[in-house]
């Protein structure tokens, strides 16, 4: 675990200083787990205030246009707020013809926010994950020329590349057109050496994920970490049991409600609250962010506000809006900012404005919880390394 935390403190890009409270077990677990500001960043006192973003899925010009209207950037494009954090919680790429844009600018972006004491952030996805594996299902027609026109543009050998790829990885993308974008995104690849990314990080009192932690996954999220970052720029083995199955951290589902409660709210059984009050104790946390399953309801939180979905599902192939999560740096009050689909300008709307009622379903326990913690599911098997069995992906929808 040490050599994970030097892992951790050495390769990640953003966070701040953790709270000198806490049990000697969070505070352990913090260490690892949050991501320091650069060091040529100047001091700052007080807390800094965060903005979540979940899934982009491609669609740059929403991400603009969302970040702008909230005030995070100028009218120009430019960082525009200061010493505050942005963490992207992952699924910038597939389903859009040109998802290398949202990594432009996020990239872009955190360059402007350094110089101002700030940073920006961005998760592992399972659409992340899936690409460097070699999975291009969710690749459209158009989101193959503009990995071949970055790879001409840096001079980058795509065939060579392509042929010197495990052939079991590169039987996933055959056709010639595909091949600038698997050589890309390969672990050790231009593009996934420009993406790599933790699974969860703290910022402040907050944990993050693209989908979930779970009470299991807290001892193993360090090495996780590490073993997902040295993956991406081919350092490393893919960590199977970190980005694999249906209970990972990128795929995972127990805390993002479901359509068959969307008249109740999207509350979540007390039980999965409960093994969420052990994760965020465990973690030193007030509260977990997460994306990966669009919410039809926006932006929203369960469990008396101790887990925000933030995936909107805003890319234009999925047709919803643009929104974000502010917490407030100072009070660590959330408000959600909305910027309807095709409007000019959005809106700033309390906490309470979308917090999903505490309740039970209405539905035998033994049915309700069997979608959460039984079914035919593969075990969360994970030896010394890290690396256990699972399959890729969590369900066919892939969101």
């Amino acid at each position: 675990m040490g050599a994970a935390i030097v892992w951790i403190l050495l390769l990640a890009v953003c966070v701040l200083p953790a709270p000198s409270g806490g049990t000697a077990a969070q505070r352990s677990v913090r260490s690892a787990l949050e991501l320091r500001l650069p060091s040529r960043a100047p001091p700052l006192a007080g807390e800094r205030t965060v903005y979540a973003v979940g899934d982009v899925h491609g669609d740059g010009r929403a991400l603009r246009r969302l970040l702008a209207a909230a005030g995070v950037t100028d009218a120009a494009g430019r960082w525009a707020a200061g010493d505050a954090v942005l963490v992207q919680t992952g699924d910038l790429f597939d389903r859009h013809a040109d998802d290398l844009e949202p990594l432009r600018l996020l990239r872009r972006l955190r360059r402007g926010a350094r110089e101002r004491g700030g940073e920006v952030c961005w998760l592992m996805g399972n659409h992340e994950a899936l690409n460097m594996l070699g999975v291009l299902d969710y690749v459209p027609d158009g989101g193959f020329a503009p990995f071949d026109r970055l790879m001409r543009r840096w001079h980058i050998a795509i065939d060579a590349g392509f042929a010197a790829l495990d052939p079991s990885d590169a039987a996933a993308a055959t056709a010639p057109h595909e091949r600038a974008r698997r050589v890309a995104m390969a672990p050790g690849g231009i593009v996934a050496r420009a993406l790599a990314a933790p699974i969860a990080l703290i910022v402040g009192e907050t944990l993050f994920a693209h989908a979930g932690v779970r009470a299991a996954h807290v001892p193993l999220l360090a090495a996780w970490n590490a073993q997902a970052v040295a993956w991406a720029r081919g350092d490393g083995a893919w960590p199977r049991a970190a980005l694999s199955g249906v209970d990972s951290p990128v795929w995972t589902r127990v805390l993002s409600g479901d359509p068959d409660y969307d008249e109740l709210g999207s509350g979540l059984p007390h039980e999965v609250c409960a093994e969420l009050d052990d994760v965020l104790r465990a973690t030193g946390c007030s509260r977990l962010v997460v994306g990966h399953t669009p919410q039809p309801r926006g932006v929203n939180c369960a469990c008396a506000n101790r887990v925000w979905r933030v995936d909107v599902g805003m890319s234009d192939v999925y047709g919803g809006p643009a929104e974000l999560l502010r917490i407030d740096g100072s009070s660590g009050a959330c408000a959600v900012f909305a910027l309807p689909r095709g409007g000019a300008c959005g809106e700033w709307l309390p906490a309470s404005a979308r917090t999903a009622p505490s309740h039970t379903p209405r539905r035998p326990a033994h049915a309700r919880l069997a979608k959460y913690f039984g079914g035919p599911k593969p075990p969360l098997s994970v030896g010394a390394d890290g690396v256990g069995a699972g399959v890729v992906g969590g369900n066919s929808a892939g969101d």
